[in-house]
């Protein structure tokens, strides 16, 4: 996009699809409907020849660094930007392997968030975001709170009440040793509500880094959470707004106030799509919270 004030790419990717229909005859139109995707979904079902950690010395790989040599046999460079993540990884050599079991594993393991940056096609890895109550200067907020100054109207929400979220008893095992574990009970919501219960297993090395992970995982989740906004990236008097520019990572504020609804907290983008059209361009945005 080039209206004069920003000059830069705003996806940079692949077409997946092309749907076309056509109106009766002699009307006279057609609708070509494209989606196209960024590089992430090339680099998560790539087959590498090789991925041996073991190329890290030491008796352990960092998420990152697992991330990082998944995205490079896939052919694709990580960015500077990216930030180390936490926690430990046992060395993994495999062949011919599709590299999204080891991503997924270093991010569920390293508690990150990875986007693909779209100028440069560069792979981003970053911690996610903890509980935030001031949010820094400059972040944007959606919903119909008109009066802040950087403020995104709302034109779609999606909110969930979903028991399966709300666990109060959580068992985190070890992938490589399952009775290697730890079990976290929140009891004053068990006798409140009763047990809801969540098993998670992830690959990590056994040296206490089980209680760490879920330590810093768990906590009684609220009944209401936001996971979804949608948003114009074009306001009403034809300007492009920051919607337009959001990108996985960014932090964003949700203020929307309507019976039963009273919302106002701050979720972590994870993924953004756009859907264009000749009259309109909405951004719509997956959220996630930490609590």
């Amino acid at each position: 996009v080039d209206n004069g004030l920003v000059d830069g790419y705003l996806f940079n990717g692949y077409v997946d699809k092309i749907d076309v229909a056509y109106g009766p005859e002699g009307s006279g139109w057609n609708n070509i409907s494209i989606t196209a995707y960024d590089a992430h979904k090339r680099i998560v079902n790539t087959r590498v020849a090789d991925y041996d950690t073991t190329i890290y010395p030491g008796d352990h790989v960092t998420p990152l660094e697992a991330i990082e040599l998944a995205v490079t046999e896939a052919g694709y460079s990580m960015s500077p930007d990216s930030v180390a993540l936490n926690h430990k990884m046992p060395h993994v050599t495999e062949t011919d392997v599709i590299v999204n079991t080891f991503i997924n594993d270093a991010l569920e393991t390293g508690l990150g968030v990875m986007w693909v940056d779209p100028p440069t096609e560069e792979v981003v890895v970053i911690p996610r975001p903890t509980i935030v109550t001031t949010p820094p200067e400059g972040t944007y907020t959606i919903g119909n709170n008109h009066g802040d100054a950087l403020h995104l109207c709302m034109s779609d929400i999606v909110v969930n009440a979903d028991g399966d979220v709300v666990f109060n008893s959580l068992r985190v095992s070890n992938k490589n040793d399952d009775t290697e574990y730890v079990v976290k009970i929140n009891q004053d919501s068990i006798d409140l509500y009763g047990i809801f219960a969540l098993d998670v297993a992830i690959n990590t090395t056994p040296d206490g880094q089980l209680v760490k992970w879920a330590n810093e995982v768990f906590a009684q989740s609220p009944t209401k959470l936001v996971s979804q906004v949608e948003t114009p990236a074009v306001d009403r008097t034809g300007t492009l707004t920051e919607a337009a520019f959001f990108t996985p990572g960014t932090l964003i504020g949700v203020k929307y106030t309507k019976s039963p609804l009273a919302i106002d907290d701050y979720y972590t983008i994870t993924k953004v799509s756009h859907s264009i059209d000749v009259d309109n361009w909405f951004t719509t945005l997956e959220l996630w919270k930490e609590f």
